[in-house]
C-alpha cells in the first residue's frame, strides 16, 4: 500500500494508465524531495513477474537520470514503451468481452445482469463509457428475451429520465425475470415440436369444418365451441412455429 513515502504498487492486475495517475498523485503528497522521486518509484517496481520490470529499468536507464527532478518522467517514458501497447490490447479484450456478452442457457437474469455490469466496469477502466440510454438498451438486447418479454420490461423504464435508464432496466429485468433462466435449445425445440403436432391435428379439424365436409350432427359430436376456439388458437401457434422454423431459430 502506498503512503507519503512509498509510491503506489505496480501490478499487472491494475491498468497501466491507473498506475500512472496514482504515481502523479503520490508526487503531489509525498514528503520526499523531487530528485528522489524517480529512484523511489523505480525501487518500488516488482522484481518478479510484470516482465521483471525493475531489472529492465536499472539495466536500461542511467542511475543519474533517475536521480534528477525529471526522474519520474524519464521512468514513465521508458515504461510507456513496454506497457502502453499491452494496455491497448487489454482495453480491446475488455471491450470485446463486454460487446459480445449474451445471456446463456441456464443463466438466471440476476446472474446475467451482474456479469454484464462487471464486464462494463472493466471497459470503464480504459475510459470507454456508453451513454446510459445506449447501455440500457444494450443490456435489454443482450438478455435475449422474446419480443413480448422485452415489451414487458420496457413498461418499467422511463425514457424521459435518460440518466436513470440503465438502473431502471436492471431493476426491471430482475423484477420480472430475476431467477428465471433460459431453457436449453433442445428443450425449446422439443416443446415447439409437440405443440406443432398438436396444432396440426386441430388445423385439419378446422379445415374440415370450413369445407363443410362434416355433417352438422358430426360436428356437434366432434368438437364443442370451446374446442373450436382452441383449434383457432393452435392454428395461430402453428403459424408462429412455422415462422420460427423458417428463420432457423430452432
Amino acid at each position: 500500500m502506498a503512503n507519503f513515502k512509498t509510491p503506489p504498487v505496480f501490478s499487472e492486475a491494475k491498468p497501466y494508465s491507473r498506475w500512472i495517475e496514482e504515481v502523479k498523485a503520490w508526487q503531489e503528497v509525498t514528503d520526499l524531495k523531487k530528485e528522489k522521486h524517480g529512484l523511489a518509484v523505480a525501487l518500488s517496481l516488482p522484481e518478479e513477474g510484470a516482465k521483471s520490470i525493475r531489472d529492465k529499468v536499472f539495466n536500461e536507464i542511467d542511475l543519474e537520470d533517475l536521480k534528477k527532478e525529471t526522474g519520474v518522467s524519464t521512468l514513465i517514458k521508458f515504461m510507456d514503451n513496454v506497457f502502453k501497447k499491452d494496455e491497448l490490447s487489454a482495453a480491446y479484450e475488455a471491450y470485446t468481452s463486454f460487446d459480445r456478452y449474451r445471456r446463456q442457457t441456464e443463466t438466471t437474469m440476476e446472474e446475467f445482469v451482474t456479469e454484464f455490469e462487471k464486464l462494463y466496469n472493466k471497459t470503464k477502466k480504459y475510459k470507454m463509457e456508453l451513454p446510459k440510454p445506449v447501455l440500457a438498451f444494450k443490456l435489454l438486447e443482450s438478455a435475449q428475451l422474446e419480443h413480448k418479454d422485452r415489451q414487458l420490461v420496457l413498461t418499467a423504464v422511463d425514457y424521459k429520465e435518460p440518466d436513470k435508464m440503465f438502473e431502471q432496466m436492471q431493476n426491471s429485468l430482475k423484477k420480472f425475470f430475476g431467477q428465471q433462466s433460459m431453457p436449453p435449445p433442445e428443450a425449446k425445440k422439443e416443446w415447439l415440436s409437440r405443440q406443432s403436432q398438436h396444432s396440426l391435428q386441430h388445423k385439419r379439424q378446422l379445415s374440415s369444418l370450413e369445407e363443410g365436409a362434416i355433417e352438422e350432427q358430426g360436428v356437434e359430436d366432434m368438437v364443442t365451441d370451446s374446442q373450436v376456439l382452441q383449434i383457432m388458437r393452435d392454428q395461430t401457434l402453428l403459424e408462429e412455429v412455422e415462422a420460427v422454423e423458417e428463420v432457423g431459430e430452432i
